[in-house]
């Protein structure tokens, strides 16, 4: 059942990644580079966390909010600005001095291996607690 809910979470960020590597068809990208970019996105959760944490400790956002401006503001404060602040700074730290970056699609691809390694963490983090829950 765990493999099963694995490749479930996965299966998305596979497909996403196979597809834009795809385009890259001039110069293609070594694939460790690829993985490596991934890992980026992974590590990014965990900069976004220490982005929202004192933003919730602040009491700048909720986890359970009540009201419309507060729901907005957990959309905004507790999700989308530290997790794009966050793939924005791993993705900056991945292409600095990267010889490989060397075509405006690279940055496209780049960014989407980024993207794709937040979304399987985050993808797994809640099929897991929802097959813990029930």
């Amino acid at each position: 059942m765990k493999y099963l809910v694995l490749f479930t979470a996965l299966l998305p960020v596979i497909f996403l990644l196979y597809s834009v590597n795809k385009k890259d068809s001039k110069q293609p990208e070594p694939k460790g580079e690829l993985v490596r970019a991934v890992f980026y996105g992974i590590i990014s959760v965990f900069l976004s966390l220490l982005i929202s944490t004192p933003l919730l400790f602040l009491g700048l956002y909720s986890e359970q909010p009540t009201t419309i401006l507060g729901a907005i503001s957990t959309a905004f404060l507790g999700a989308a600005i530290p997790e794009e602040v966050a793939k924005y700074v791993m993705l900056w730290l991945f292409l600095r001095n990267n010889k490989y970056f060397d075509e405006r699609f690279d940055c496209i691809l780049y960014a989407v291996c980024v993207s794709m390694g937040f979304a399987a963490l985050e993808n797994i983090t809640y099929f897991w607690n929802n097959l813990i829950i029930r």
